[in-house]
This record gives structure tokens, sequence and C-alpha cells, in this order.
């Protein structure tokens, strides 16, 4: 009978340990192809060049929208909402974080992708419907630091810093990369593999329960600045 117990419980460790790993690259990629495009805007017929007597192609609008692009509410301890905006054009049809096609606006406007964790647990996009809808569950946690850029050339430094910490406007120009930290837990209670307190994303202690859990973390890089 022991080991009986013994090895259901293995099994469920490894489980457990599956899924986690499974959810959270599910929910990185889906949050990453976001955050790469974020405060995109699609490339606009310029003037003719003189020299050369061919239209340009220009990215506008960039830094103006950096700052309603990615920003996040919640303090240190709480769990932190991402809202990434990008602009689209008439002749483009839309795919929302959810997978939904939406036809092509009219005029231009602005596409907004907000994620976030419940206290349920669920890790959530609101779309272009407006609606939040569920992806993973077991998600304890989302905090979200901001790549701040520092420096000239070879002296450039990168420092992580909190949205609060991000006090002015201008700041979020030299923001370069974006990085998540999601906390999940097992859903398998009594888990030997779980023994003793945990570390969260922000280094804290996490009270042993009898469930696994791991913290992801993934830095994705800003390709629109």
């Amino acid at each position: 009978v022991g080991t009986l117990v013994f090895a259901r419980l293995s099994s469920s460790s490894v489980d457990d340990t599956v899924r986690m790993q499974q959810d959270a690259s599910t929910a990185m990629r889906m949050i990453g192809f976001q955050l790469r495009q974020a405060a995109a805007v699609p490339l606009q017929n310029g003037t003719p060049d003189a020299g050369f007597g061919t239209t340009e192609f220009q990215n506008t609008g960039i830094a103006a929208n950096i700052a309603n692009s990615v920003f996040v509410n919640g303090t240190n301890a709480a769990r932190d909402t991402v809202t990434v905006v990008t602009t689209t054009s008439p002749d483009m049809t839309v795919t929302d974080c959810l997978g939904y096609v939406h036809p092509a606006p009219a005029v231009s406007t602005l596409m907004t992708h907000t994620f976030a964790v419940n206290a349920a647990g669920e890790f959530r996009c609101r779309g272009v419907s407006g609606n939040y809808e569920a992806v993973v569950n077991n998600v304890e946690d989302m905090q979200i630091l901001y790549g701040f850029r520092t420096g000239n050339g070879a002296l450039d430094t990168l420092s992580y810093l909190r949205a609060d910490q991000i006090v002015a406007p201008i700041i979020w120009g030299n923001v370069d990369a974006i990085q998540v930290c999601l906390r999940l837990s097992g859903q398998t209670l009594g888990n030997p593999v779980a023994a003793g307190p945990s570390i969260g994303c922000n280094g804290e202690n996490v009270a042993n329960d009898g469930r696994i859990r791991r913290v992801f973390r993934q830095v994705f890089s800003l390709r629109n600045l």
C-alpha cells in the first residue's frame, strides 16, 4: 500500500510539473507576442524623396504613444496588470490576443490587449471584444519589471524597475525590455516534492500548503522603440 501511495504521488508530481511548464509556456507566448509589438503603428506613405524620386515609408507616432503602450497597475506585492497598445489601419484585419479575427476598422484606431491574473488564479486576456477570458489556471502571481537603459554606448546599463519607479512619461522611451514573472501552483495536495516554503517572484517566501510551485521568468525586447 505504501509503495502504491508513493507511486501515485510521484506520478502526480510529474503531471503537475509538466502541466505548469506547458501553462507557463502558453501564457508567456501569448503575452510576449503582444509585448514585442508594443507601440507599433502601420507603415504609412510618406512624402516623395527629392533625391531618389521614390516614396519613403515612415513609422511615426511611436514616441508619443509609448507612455500608453505598456503600463502596470498594482504595488510591488500585488498582482500586476499589463496593457499593450498598438495601432491598426483600415487596410488590415485585426487578430487579438485571444485569436479572434476582427474586420479591418474604417479608420486607424488603437488596439489594446490587457493581461491580468484574478483572485481565482486565472491568467486572463482582454482583447478587442472588451471581455476578459481565462487562458490558463493555477497562476498565483504575475509581476512585471521594465528594463530601463541609462548611459551612452559602451557604458549603457540596463536596470529593471517597477512601473511606480518610472515617474516621468519621457522615461518610457528608454524602456528596452520587459521582464514577466509568473508563479504557478500544482493541483495535488500533500505532494512530497512540495517540502518547505517556496520563493515567489519578489523573493518572498510562499508558505507550503502541500502543492508544488514554480516561478517562470522571461524577458521580451521591445521592437518598436
